[in-house]
């Protein structure tokens, strides 16, 4: 590595925050900023948006109030746009933009714990490590936030400070990858009408090459829920909508038979949503007469996603034409 190149480059997508309001992401500037500076490595970092959803100008002014001027330092920020691009577009952009031989991929609607920058990184001392996964989890302080918190597909959050495991998948929100291997193993924007889904198809990919995963719980970030009704009507219908897509993916397979698999999938997923929410209560602070209402939550946002798949099955091509989130 020369003089000139940093050592890592952090990559931002702006489109999460259009959902999730100006706090989070002004939170989440403001400490990548902080851990940036306590790096012993240089940092540069790569924002990407679509100028069509977001005031350039406003964002411009945004970062450099919270990450100084691009040009005060050798590696400071670059705000690139993709017209027309959404969330994995923009990560797949930031990757072809980075100069670093590291890149960290982080959403705008996430909040790092103390360290998460440090931790991401360190497992790539060993050359044989390519991917490093952090651990996210849903940010509960209510009622609403700590029903998804335990019954939506993101984990708890880690009370065990440091552990690295081998894993099988990861979050686009909080990992980082040897710039190489993601330019050659992109993210597979869909062409079928999903929005979501690409990061496990990428990681079953990797694992088809046999390159490993690993996970530490000592980089961990918050990502909030759902933001308001509408955002939970719609991120419900998107999930029943992708997961049928990808179930038929093979034409055949929609026409010759019903997509009992899928039913069932959200069977077992609303059973164990239920599951956590009566079981592990206490690791948010759920009071125990709250239960039957978080598992109310739970059980409508499964439930939509559920008539959302049957809807796709009957009529794939119009659901696939909506909600795009």
């Amino acid at each position: 590595m020369n003089a000139d190149t940093p050592a890592i480059t952090v990559v931002i997508e702006w489109e999460n925050v259009l959902l999730s309001g100006d706090a989070r992401s002004e939170m989440m500037l403001q400490r990548l900023a902080q851990q940036i500076c306590s790096l012993d490595r240089s940092v540069e970092v790569v924002v990407v948006c679509d100028p069509a959803g977001v005031g350039v100008t406003a964002l411009e002014t945004l970062l450099t109030q919270h990450l100084g001027r691009a040009d005060a330092a050798p590696f400071g920020w670059r705000l690139v746009t993709a017209p027309g691009a959404h969330y994995y577009e923009f990560k797949n952009r930031g990757a072809a933009e980075a100069r670093a031989p590291l890149i960290v991929l982080i959403d705008s609607d996430v909040i790092p714990e103390e360290g998460w920058l440090a931790a991401l990184v360190e497992l790539f001392a060993d050359p044989a490590v390519h991917v490093v996964a952090g651990h996210s989890y849903i940010d509960a302080k209510g009622l609403y936030s700590r029903a998804m918190a335990l019954g939506w597909f993101f984990p708890r959050r880690s009370e065990i400070p440091t552990r690295h495991d081998r894993g099988t998948h990861f979050f686009a929100n909080n990992v980082a990858f040897r710039t190489e291997l993601l330019r050659a193993h992109p993210f597979l924007c869909a062409t079928d009408g999903a929005t979501r889904g690409a990061c496990v198809a990428l990681a079953k990919e990797l694992g088809r090459q046999g390159i490993r995963i690993w996970v530490t719980t000592a980089a961990q970030v918050s990502h909030p829920p759902p933001n308001g009704l509408r955002h939970f009507l719609v991120r419900a219908v998107a999930d029943g909508r992708d997961e049928m897509l990808q179930w038929c993916q093979v034409g055949e397979r929609r026409r010759s038979k019903p997509p009992l698999p899928v039913f069932r999938r959200y069977f077992k997923v609303s059973r164990r949503a239920f599951r956590s929410i009566t079981r592990h209560r206490h690791t948010v602070s759920l009071g125990l007469e709250q239960v039957p209402l978080a598992c109310a939550i739970i059980g409508v946002f499964y439930g939509l996603a559920c008539v959302s798949a049957l809807a796709t099955w009957v009529a794939p091509e119009p659901m696939s034409r909506r909600f795009r989130i």
